[in-house]
């Protein structure tokens, strides 16, 4: 993945301009896939991703289906290079008392800053799948990230027109954490009242 990943990586990087097709996005969500799965690692407090995406990844190469995948540029001073957010759900539809919640953390979004400019933000969850792919980059800075899974039909070009610098990193890093928060908190109350 790492070999396959080179050819679109290094021109970001180098900040140069490249167009990510359909082969490109999925090549490039892959490879976040995987530096996902291994940064989380790093937090064994808040490791999140089944193993069951890791037997997909690997089998297929791609990101599974309930992964969502952006790319953008950071204007990064003093931000974390990466910053993983934890949660747990029960399946959806399924009563759980006391908030909806699992046994163990199931549900991530990172935000990965890489090099000087390089920005991946990754989310993913089984049980609250709907809730992931309802989610959309805060308004001011979706001009700021381009999805790349699931793949888009049209091309993305690179670099992009703005950068996120640490305020909006942190907006970014923390916006579905705080929303998700907000959800749990409203079926709290509705299976309190």
């Amino acid at each position: 993945m790492q070999e396959k990943a080179k050819p679109y990586l290094v021109p970001m990087l180098r900040r140069q301009p490249i167009v990510h097709h359909r082969r490109a996005q999925t090549v490039l969500s892959a490879w976040v896939t995987m530096m996902t799965m291994v940064a989380e690692h790093v937090y064994r407090d808040k490791i999140a991703i089944p193993q069951c995406d890791r037997d997909f990844l690997r089998a297929h190469r791609k990101p599974p289906k309930h992964w969502r995948i952006w790319i953008g540029a950071h204007a990064n001073q003093a931000f974390p290079l990466i910053t993983h957010n934890v949660l747990e759900f029960a399946e959806e539809g399924v009563e759980v008392p006391n908030r909806a919640r699992a046994d163990g953390q199931n549900t991530h979004s990172t935000t990965i800053c890489i090099g000087e400019h390089l920005l991946f933000h990754a989310m993913s969850s089984i049980p609250a799948y709907n809730l992931v792919r309802r989610w959309e980059p805060p308004a001011q800075f979706r001009a700021y990230l381009d999805q790349i899974w699931p793949v888009r039909d049209t091309v993305i070009g690179w670099p992009p027109q703005f950068a996120l610098n640490d305020a909006g990193l942190e907006l970014l890093a923390d916006d579905f954490l705080n929303r998700a928060n907000r959800f749990l908190r409203a079926l709290d109350a509705k299976s309190a009242a």
